[in-house]
């Protein structure tokens, strides 16, 4: 299912469109001593009812988030407490910074070859290094995989060659990296649950 994601144009219009008809349940937990609570445990579940497909459970604990379902599994931390409406507030890029393992990896990112190559274009509009230099070097070829592009950037000695600018080893290595698409899901059905949630508080 994920698949046919890859090469979609607007990828978060169609993480939506895939929610369309989750219901959002939530649950506290606490550790009671003494008669006060002592500890605090917010579940958040996110499905489609009377089926697992697509489902997420969300699970909030102090400064940690910890997402798992059909989805893919994360873990996401911030130094203090965090909510619920802080989370759905959040842009993806310091959202997507937060994570702390996943299936992929830690920050939760992908390699895309249209991406990597509409940054470099950005950056030739802004003179930051020679487009055509850059193409008649052959570079392009290896924007297909990310360890291609590290391997063909490290041989072909960048700052010797000077096609890029002097700030290159802080953008360079990176430029293809987008959010994963099941990051968006976990992210994207996060926003939509907690919305849903403070919709039924309002009527």
């Amino acid at each position: 299912m994920i698949d046919r994601y890859e090469d979609m144009k607007d990828r978060a219009e169609l993480v939506r469109r895939e929610f369309k008809d989750h219901i959002a349940i939530y649950n506290n937990y606490y550790q009671i001593d003494d008669k006060e609570k002592v500890d605090e445990i917010s579940v958040l579940y996110w499905k489609k009812p009377e089926t697992g497909i697509n489902a997420i459970k969300y699970i909030l604990h102090k400064g940690g988030l910890f997402v798992s379902g059909d989805l893919g599994e994360a873990i996401y931390r911030w130094s203090s407490g965090i909510s619920w409406k802080f989370l759905s507030d959040l842009s993806n890029s310091y959202f997507m910074k937060k994570c702390e393992a996943s299936e992929v990896g830690r920050y939760f990112e992908e390699w895309n070859e249209e991406e990597a190559l509409r940054q470099l274009k950005e950056c030739a509009d802004q003179e930051y290094f020679n487009w055509d230099t850059f193409k008649n070097s052959g570079g392009e070829q290896y924007l297909y995989d990310k360890n291609e592009w590290i391997v063909w950037l490290n041989s072909y000695d960048i700052d010797r060659n000077k096609i890029f600018g002097s700030d290159a080893w802080e953008w360079v290595y990176s430029c293809g990296n987008r959010p994963h698409i099941r990051f968006l899901f976990h992210k994207i059905g996060l926003e939509m649950a907690y919305k849903q949630l403070e919709g039924k508080k309002e009527k």
